[in-house]
């Protein structure tokens, strides 16, 4: 993949039926995994930092559509620039909104929309995403993508 995009690090890995829209665009730290069906749009950066994974079907684009004369195919796209934290894993149908930070060792819950910038070291879960708790030890082995209720 060096050729064709901005960046890519050492250990870059891509499952089957990834959509990289404008590579150019796409900076990937080493140790970078993407699940079947990742779908990126890069054109205005995406900055992806070292020992990063993304599950199945993950959408990441800095590119949004807005609303105008009463239709969305009438406005002007909005492009901003992207980041994905160091250690972070996005789960199973996550989506990144353009603009967004998010965090270092974030471990982002399946089905997921992220459209704001996240704190190091949470998990965040939701639509909108939110922080739930801080990511420990355990979240790793123990993640199914649900969110046990709090005592």
């Amino acid at each position: 993949m060096s050729p064709f995009i901005g960046k890519c690090g050492k250990n870059f890995t891509l499952a089957g039926g990834v959509v990289i829209n404008g590579p150019q665009g796409l900076n990937v730290g080493d140790n970078v995994y993407f699940a079947r069906g990742t779908w990126i749009n890069a054109k205005a950066g995406i900055y992806i930092e070292d020992n990063v994974l993304f599950g199945p079907n993950v959408v990441i684009s800095s590119a949004q559509h807005v609303f105008k004369d009463g239709s969305f195919a009438s406005g002007q796209n909005i492009y901003r620039p992207i980041t994905i934290g160091e250690g972070s894993w996005l789960a199973a149908n996550v989506t990144v909104k353009c603009g967004v930070k998010l965090g270092k060792g974030n471990l982002v819950a399946s089905n997921s929309s992220v459209v704001s910038d996240t704190p190091d070291y949470y998990l965040v879960a939701g639509v909108p995403a939110q922080p739930v708790k801080p990511v420990s030890e355990r979240d790793g082995e123990a993640f199914t993508g649900v969110i046990p209720k709090r005592s």
